[in-house]
C-alpha cells in the first residue's frame, strides 16, 4: 500500500480477497496515523500483515514526521499483530525495530518461524544471514521489471532520508 489516498479501497480489496484467498497479505504503514484504527477494523479476520514503516512523503495531518514517533508506533503495532495478527511479517532494515519484533514474538510465545523479517535485495546481507542463521525466516524483497529504477528513485525523491539510509545500509552500517 502506498500513498494513504489508495487505502480505503486497498483495504476493502483486501477483505474480499481473504475470503477467498486467505493467505493474501496487507502492507500497512507504520507511519499513518489512521493504521491503528485500520488495524484494529481488521481484527476479526486475523490479519496477515507486512508492516512497514512507510517511505512515502505524506502531510503531517496524515502521518507522522519524526523518527521517534514511527518507530514507537512500529513498536505498538508488532505487538498489535502478535495479538490479533496471524504470521506477522516486519519490512524494515532498522536494527533496532528488527530486535524489538525479535522480542515481542519471544514474549508473545512466538517462535522464530512464526513472524518473518523482510528486507530489500542487497541491504543488510550480513543481517539477513544472521537472522537466517539463528533461524528466522527472512525474505529478500526485489524490485523487478522495468520499473525498479523509479521505484527506487521516487522513494528516494519522496522522503530525502532515505537516500541516507540507503547509502549506510550499503555501507552495511
Amino acid at each position: 500500500m502506498e500513498e494513504s489516498g489508495l487505502i480505503p479501497d486497498t483495504l476493502a480489496l483486501f477483505r474480499k480477497a481473504t475470503t477467498t484467498y486467505p493467505q493474501t497479505r496487507l502492507a500497512i504503514q507504520a507511519a499513518l496515523r489512521r493504521t491503528p484504527l485500520d488495524l484494529d477494523a481488521l481484527a476479526a479476520l486475523n490479519p496477515r500483515v507486512r508492516l512497514v514503516k512507510g517511505a512515502y512523503a505524506e502531510p503531517i495531518e496524515v502521518a507522522q514526521q519524526g523518527r521517534s514517533e514511527i518507530r514507537a508506533q512500529f513498536k505498538f503495532l508488532v505487538d498489535w499483530l502478535f495479538v490479533h495478527g496471524t504470521d506477522p511479517a516486519f519490512g524494515t532494515h532498522d536494527g533496532e525495530l528488527i530486535a524489538y519484533a525479535r522480542a515481542a514474538a519471544a514474549k508473545a510465545g512466538k517462535g522464530p518461524k512464526e513472524f518473518e523479517i523482510q528486507l530489500l535485495y542487497g541491504i543488510r546481507r550480513d543481517l539477513q544471514q544472521r537472522l537466517t542463521d539463528s533461524g528466522y525466516r527472512v525474505r529478500v524483497y526485489i524490485p523487478y521489471g522495468s520499473s525498479w529504477y523509479p521505484y527506487l528513485t521516487r522513494r528516494m525523491a519522496e522522503r530525502p532520508a532515505n537516500l541516507l539510509f540507503f547509502l549506510r545500509a550499503l555501507a552495511g552500517r
